[in-house]
């Protein structure tokens, strides 16, 4: 008898438990109801001017860059074209399949590959400009500046490479933490103080930022050329 009234007390404690957790519950049947939502107004109107496809990206991401009134855009068998107005001025096959694409400016077009390997074609007409050679593949892409062409590896490094011929200016590597996972952010060219830099990440809470010429932090460049220590203690990797 005692038993059983335990038992009997035990299952009503549960359920006044249960009853006052649906009070807090937005999906109980009585528990509080969310405000509903108030009506979008589009207050501008859009419309498609154009569309075209380029293939698919399989397992990577690849995303356009837009240069003037030129969309440059890749895809994961390698093909990349340059689209004007929807149309194809041109297009080429890089050879290789790609793992990521694309960065461009007025004369330069660059993509990257599962093997490492760094790509230029001329933004006028396709043509092979030179290849480069990065540590793993590249996953994010190129960044292509009046300084040069910044390129992030798989694994953790960022190369500059020469606009011109693709010689390698300076590789500064990262730490790589025991449970990174795959950076497919493309390094920022940024200007400070004055002087072009890159940003590791476009999160500020999670950046570097690095000399575009020396490929040194900026404090230790700083604190190099004030010190008159040699760059070579202070920078990573220069050429």
């Amino acid at each position: 008898m005692t038993l059983r009234l335990v038992s009997l007390l035990a299952a009503a404690t549960f359920a006044a438990g249960c009853s006052s957790l649906d009070a807090i519950n937005p999906f109980a049947s009585s528990g509080p109801k969310m405000a509903p939502l108030p009506p979008l107004t589009a207050t501008v109107d859009l419309r498609t001017l154009w569309s075209a496809s380029v293939g698919k990206a399989g397992d990577y991401a690849f995303a356009p860059a837009i240069v003037g009134n030129a969309v440059f855009v890749a895809n994961r068998d390698g093909t990349i074209a340059k689209l004007v107005d929807g149309r194809a001025e041109w297009t080429v096959k890089a050879g290789q399949p790609l793992s990521a694409g694309v960065g461009a400016d007025a004369s330069l077009v660059v993509v990257g590959t599962p093997k490492g390997d760094v790509l230029a074609f001329s933004s006028s007409d396709g043509s092979p400009r030179w290849k480069a050679k990065a540590s793993s593949e590249v996953l994010a892409a190129p960044a292509v500046t009046a300084a040069g062409v910044a390129v992030r590896s798989g694994d953790h490094r960022v190369f500059l490479f020469d606009a011109g011929d693709g010689g390698r200016k300076w590789v500064h590597q990262r730490s790589t933490p025991p449970l990174a996972r795959k950076l497919r952010r493309s390094p920022i060219a940024i200007r400070s103080r004055g002087k072009p830099h890159w940003m590791n990440s476009p999160l500020w809470a999670n950046c570097g930022t690095h000399n575009l010429r020396y490929g040194c932090s900026s404090s230790a460049c700083s604190t190099g050329h004030r010190s008159g220590t040699g760059r070579m203690a202070d920078c990573h990797s220069i050429r």
